[in-house]
């Protein structure tokens, strides 16, 4: 029997070891850890278990390589799919021994699945990597949206106004975290460049950056969304019950001045 099998419709693998001889394996683990068997273990049986160490060597980077690989065809998104479809034919195309040809006996088996696990483990590495990357992105710009730009007063003295005073410094601190954030999210595509091993001209590249574009663009949206939302909920009444009112949110003074009024 080849090592691996595939699900045609979903192309997910799976090792194709015999559950009947996997038990066949353990009863007589069992049997020979008894120090007098009354059951004598069937020539057959014990040959196949003479080779059990390898066997279970095989299954643990096989089952390896299925992780990895059916990972990678279940979490990569369209937009990623057109940078990895070169690495992952490449992979496919080693894999296609394991599903045709090499079987539990072949002496070359042990060489092949080491090779195998290495290139399927580095592709699926690379793209856990710049996945984080967009993550750690997104984190970012969640930042942006945490608190809108202004507050009010903690209500102590009956003061419940607007903040003003500091408005200069809250513009200039929301300013410089953009400015950083910034500079950070230029880093992460360049990084995502070299794990894709993208063409940065290519259509598949432009579109992956069409995508981070859209990402960061809701990062500002959502931004000015929390402070619109905070001076919407607290200028608009029409959600209070009747006789209901919201506290002064501004302030506003007229001095006489002669010959003139000062607001």
């Amino acid at each position: 029997n080849p090592l691996l099998v595939r699900n045609p419709s979903k192309k997910l693998l799976s090792v194709n070891f015999d559950p009947q001889l996997v038990a066949m394996l353990r009863e007589v683990h069992y049997l020979n850890m008894r120090e007098e068997s009354e059951q004598s273990i069937p020539e057959t049986a014990g040959a196949v278990f003479s080779k059990d160490d390898m066997y279970r060597r095989y299954i643990q980077n096989l089952d390896l390589i299925v992780q990895w690989y059916n990972k990678i065809r279940e979490n990569v998104l369209d937009v990623e799919y057109p940078l990895i479809e070169r690495q992952l034919n490449s992979v496919d195309s080693q894999l296609e021994r394991a599903l045709t040809t090499l079987c539990w006996t072949s002496e070359e088996a042990w060489e092949y699945i080491q090779e195998t696990r290495e290139a399927v483990h580095k592709l699926e590495s690379e793209l856990q990597t710049a996945k984080d990357n967009i993550e750690n992105m997104k984190n970012m710009l969640t930042h942006w949206s945490e608190s809108p730009l202004f507050a009010r007063h903690d209500g102590k003295k009956d003061n419940t106004l607007l903040i003003l005073e500091d408005r200069e410094q809250r513009m200039t601190a929301r300013r410089d975290l953009m400015a950083k954030d910034s500079t950070a999210i230029h880093e992460i595509v360049k990084k995502n460049l070299e794990l894709f091993q993208a063409n940065e001209e290519s259509a598949e590249w432009k579109r992956y950056l069409d995508y981070l574009d859209d990402l960061v663009t809701d990062g500002f949206f959502n931004s000015v969304n929390k402070s619109l939302s905070f001076l919407l909920e607290h200028t608009d009444g029409s959600s209070l019950p009747e006789g209901g009112s919201l506290p002064a949110l501004f302030e506003a003074k007229l001095e006489l001045v002669q010959p003139n009024m000062v607001f």
